[in-house]
């Protein structure tokens, strides 16, 4: 008789793919049968109530998160997964609260992960705290506070774990605000703090604006310089094709014009280093780029959140009113 073959997959993992295959009820089903008792499972709620959400299943998720939440210490994850809830089902404002607790949480995590040396626990506690800022950012913009929403979002826009949803949200929020979008992007482009497809966005419109290829590609070339190289790999755009297709180290007019061209290379030595170097792989440089972007973000992140003006531990959100 052969054995059954044994899966890894978990619960959460389970339901999602039978999320994905419209068996909604059964994915809620399995989620509660694999939960039990254990209300501080904080991975089965979390993909347990957007599947409620979407079911419209808000007093039973409601009283899920009333449970979770009775736990002597909630932790800051089930926190801002009850906050992602209450905007899903169209409570932004009941969320704030429960926002700044989440938020409030991180911090302490990020705090004690530094002061004990925990370099992965304090990456873990930034990107949580990436997550929970622009999730509150877009629950601001729904409340019409497009300005807080702004100052959320703007520290993350290079940060790769969030950088196309803080970029959203900065958009929408521009837009409502009546702004000049582009001027915005091209001020944090030149300011180190654009995201990658704002990049992209300036590009295309350097090369709309002259009808040359080169001034669109000086874009890239120094949206390279703070993003890294490798985020040009996930993104799809007329221009970005022909950038990669002529970063070839064959093509050192291209790169040579590039380069003579951006700002960011102007104190190379093209006679030691090639301009076609000066264009495309650089690959130690492009990491040490990272490397430093990464330094630059924990500061910064040390600096502004560290300090809590944006969220207080009381539970509030300054700048907001009732």
């Amino acid at each position: 008789m052969q054995a059954k073959q044994s899966t890894t997959e978990t619960p959460s993992a389970e339901a999602v793919q039978l999320w994905r295959e419209g068996r909604l009820d059964e994915a809620i089903a399995l989620l509660y049968e694999a939960l039990g008792d254990d209300f501080g499972n904080d991975d089965i709620i979390g993909v347990l109530a957007p599947m409620l959400a979407e079911a419209q299943q808000f007093e039973r998720a409601d009283r899920l998160f009333e449970r979770a939440l009775q736990a002597p210490h909630p932790s800051g994850e089930l926190r801002l997964n009850y906050a992602t809830f209450l905007c899903h089902s169209g409570r932004p404002a009941l969320a704030l609260p429960h926002f700044a607790a989440a938020s409030s949480a991180f911090h302490r995590d990020l705090k004690s992960s530094v002061a004990a040396g925990f370099r992965q626990a304090a990456g873990d506690a930034i990107g949580m705290l990436a997550f929970c800022d622009c999730n509150l950012a877009k629950a601001l913009g729904a409340l019409g506070n497009y300005e807080m929403a702004l100052v959320l979002v703007e520290p993350w826009l290079t940060d790769e774990r969030v950088w196309e949803r803080a970029s959203t949200i900065a958009g929408g929020a521009l837009e409502a605000l009546g702004r000049d979008v582009h001027a915005a992007f091209a001020t944090w482009h030149a300011e180190r703090r654009a995201a990658p497809w704002m990049v992209v966005v300036l590009g295309e419109v350097a090369a709309m604006n002259t009808g040359d290829d080169v001034d669109a590609f000086v874009v890239f070339v120094e949206g390279s310089a703070y993003l890294g190289f490798d985020w040009v790999a996930g993104l799809d755009s007329p221009i970005l094709s022909r950038f990669r297709a002529c970063c070839d180290p064959s093509n050192l007019d291209l790169a040579m014009a590039v380069a003579q061209s951006s700002p960011a290379f102007v104190d190379w030595d093209f006679a030691t280093v090639g301009a076609a170097e000066a264009i495309w792989p650089a690959t130690l440089a492009a990491q040490q780029v990272a490397e430093a972007q990464s330094a630059r973000l924990a500061l910064r992140v040390g600096d502004a959140f560290l300090r809590e003006d944006v969220c207080s531990c009381d539970g509030t959100v300054e700048g907001l009113s009732d």
